[in-house]
């Protein structure tokens, strides 16, 4: 039983995490774009390890970018590749993607704050997939739970 409701839960945060997810999505199609440039990319370890605490060691490093872009005539600078979380991974693969992003490139950012910036969305595939696979686990924890409870009285 213990185990369902683990399984209960683990549903409930997937579906939760990719509705996020897909909720910040929404939110960037809203916004602004400008032209920007890179101004700095490396690939790191973590900073503060926030990412790759729990995996091996390998994947512990993360792409950096700084870029600037400009607003109205007010310049700004960022560090936001994704307007939430971070990807971590190894250095190798850190590396391909930073080698993806032109030195140009268009940055989206909020209209009524535009110091609040990113680069790129988060894709909506592995969002979906959380919510589905999410909603299929709870469900499927919840049907046992219920029956395993009509099976006791």
């Amino acid at each position: 039983m213990w185990i369902a409701l683990l399984y209960f839960a683990f549903g409930i945060f997937a579906i939760l995490y990719g509705r996020f997810i897909l909720k910040q999505r929404r939110t960037l199609r809203s916004w602004s774009n400008a032209p920007g440039k890179i101004l700095e990319r490396k690939v790191d370890r973590s900073p503060g390890g926030r990412a790759g605490r729990l995996g091996p060691p390998a994947y512990q490093y993360e792409a950096l970018v700084k870029y600037a872009y400009q607003v109205e005539g007010r310049e700004y600078i960022n560090d936001k590749i994704y307007r939430v979380g971070w990807i971590s991974s190894t250095r190798k693969n850190r590396e391909k993607f930073l080698a993806t992003l032109p030195d140009q490139l268009p940055v989206l950012y909020n209209p009524v704050d535009p110091q609040d910036s990113c680069l790129l969305a988060l894709s909506a595939g592995p969002a979906i997939a959380a919510t589905l696979i999410g909603t299929f686990i709870a469900l499927t924890a919840a049907l046992y739970i219920v029956v395993t409870l009509l099976d006791r009285v």
